[in-house]
């Protein structure tokens, strides 16, 4: 009987950045490759990809965000506020090519980190846009409603309290379609 020894991989630290937001760390273990903030001695998992499998989703509760889809299984268009390692958008891009994707994010080294690491490759029809997520919704009120609309903003461990208010919530149904 011979037992298989598993091999221990090595965790990397891709990348670290700090912001005036998060303290951003992007590790590799093996084919994932993952993006975690911190605050003090806490870590956040924000997002993980499989480098060999990119467009693939693993986190549970990205997943999850893909059922709204039962609810708008053809939108025309899509906001997603906030973008982490951009396995969500990159897989909305991949199904829906022809769909206007917009996705707001507040920090610059996010972006800057899903470029260099999570394959971010925005098209004419998927764009991230470098803005308060808030402030987004109130200037979109002219343009045409968008069909599904994903909230996936985080500060360390939590949603900014200025995107919990009703009256964000209140913006939110202003530009979302029937």
């Amino acid at each position: 009987f011979w037992k298989k020894k598993k091999r221990s991989e090595k965790i990397k630290v891709l990348s670290r950045e700090k912001s005036n937001f998060n303290d951003i760390y992007v590790i590799q273990k093996g084919a994932k490759r993952e993006m975690w903030f911190r605050k003090k001695n806490d870590f956040f998992l924000q997002s993980r990809i499989n480098i060999n499998e990119p467009g693939t989703l693993i986190l549970i509760y990205s997943k999850m965000m893909i059922a709204a889809l039962l609810l708008q299984p053809a939108p025309r268009s899509i906001l997603m506020i906030g973008l982490g390692g951009c396995a969500v958008s990159n897989f909305l891009a991949r199904l829906y090519p022809h769909v206007v994707i917009d996705v707001v994010e507040v920090d610059r080294k996010v972006i800057d980190l899903a470029k260099n690491f999570f394959y971010l490759n925005e098209t004419s029809n998927y764009r991230v846009h470098h803005k308060d997520g808030r402030r987004f919704v109130q200037d979109a009120s002219s343009r045409e409603p968008y069909d599904l609309i994903y909230l996936d903003a985080f500060k360390s461990g939590s949603i900014p309290f200025h995107l919990k208010t009703i009256q964000f919530y209140q913006d939110l149904v202003r530009i979302l379609s029937p």
